[in-house]
């Protein structure tokens, strides 16, 4: 039968090795034969191969690369990280793809809260849709929504698109020229 030894196994074997060890010395006992000892290690932890443990090992050991996408919360513009393009992100988490989308400050996501406030100011809020067309986000519809409509409703969004009639279409809150 052929062994197969993966790079990590030895630095896993190593590091429970020592554990092992730092418990007997702490129980107050010798260890005197820790080749036999690093054997039963070994031994136990191929046992685990085909088992959840076994991946949760070779996780902690051997990783798997992830590559995360998100998109500029300015432009839309998908950017990923661990590969070419990376981004900028500010203290509220908000993703940028670069410093220019960074520092257009009228397009930034805004809470609801202040979504709310400018209502308030205004009376009502004329706004577009945002909808995918051939893969690209473009300007859909346009819609008013009054102070009146979201009154009573909290940052809830649920109870918030359950009470405002928005056409099976989801409302983008985030801040544009008409809002400024």
């Amino acid at each position: 039968m052929i062994e197969i030894r993966e790079h990590w196994l030895d630095r896993a074997v190593e590091d429970r090795l020592g554990e092992i060890i730092d418990k007997y010395r702490s129980q107050g006992k010798d260890v005197h034969n820790v080749g036999a000892l690093r054997k039963k290690v070994d031994a136990d932890l191929n046992a685990l191969r085909g088992t959840a443990a076994w991946i949760a090992l070779k996780q902690q050991y051997d990783p798997q690369p992830t590559n995360k996408v998100a998109w500029c919360c300015v432009c839309d513009k998908p950017v990923a990280r661990h590969s070419v393009s990376a981004w900028l992100e500010d203290k509220k988490g908000n993703v940028f793809c670069g410093q220019e989308c960074r520092d257009n400050t009228d397009k930034h996501p805004i809470s609801f809260t202040e979504y709310k406030r400018r209502v308030r100011e205004k009376g009502s809020m004329t706004s577009r849709r945002r909808e995918i067309v051939n893969g690209e986000v473009v300007d859909g519809e346009e819609f008013t929504i009054t102070y009146e409509q979201i009154r009573n409703i909290g940052p809830d969004i649920e109870s918030m698109l359950a009470t405002i009639d928005t056409s099976d279409s989801e409302v983008d809150w985030t801040s544009d020229d008409s809002l400024v």
